[in-house]
C-alpha cells in the first residue's frame, strides 16, 4: 500500500513563514528586558564552567560547593578591582 502524504502549496508555506515570523518578533519585543539577562547569564555559566569543573574533577570539592566557591571567588573580583583601581584613578 503506497501512502502519500499531502503536500503543503507554496501559499501555505509563505502563509505559516510570516505567521511565525510574526509570532518570533513579537516574542522578542514582548521578553526585551528578559533577554539580556539571559544571554549574560549564559556567558558568566560558559565562563566560569572551567573554574567549577577543574574544582569538582582535580581536587574533588562537590560540585555544588565548587560552583559557590566560584561565584563567590568572582565576586570578590568584581567588587575589588574596582575597590583598589578608583583610588587610584582621583
Amino acid at each position: 500500500m503506497n501512502v502519500t502524504k499531502p503536500r503543503w502549496s507554496p501559499q501555505t508555506k509563505l502563509t505559516i513563514s510570516i505567521l511565525m515570523l510574526g509570532l518570533g518578533i513579537y516574542l522578542l519585543y514582548r521578553f526585551a528586558e528578559v533577554i539580556p539577562p539571559m544571554i549574560l547569564a549564559i556567558i558568566l555559566a560558559y565562563i566560569l564552567s572551567p573554574i567549577v569543573n577543574f574544582l569538582w574533577r582535580k581536587l574533588h570539592i562537590h560540585r555544588v560547593l565548587a560552583i559557590v566557591i566560584t561565584y563567590l571567588l568572582f565576586l570578590v573580583v568584581i567588587v575589588a578591582v574596582p575597590w583598589l583601581l578608583i583610588p587610584l584613578l582621583v
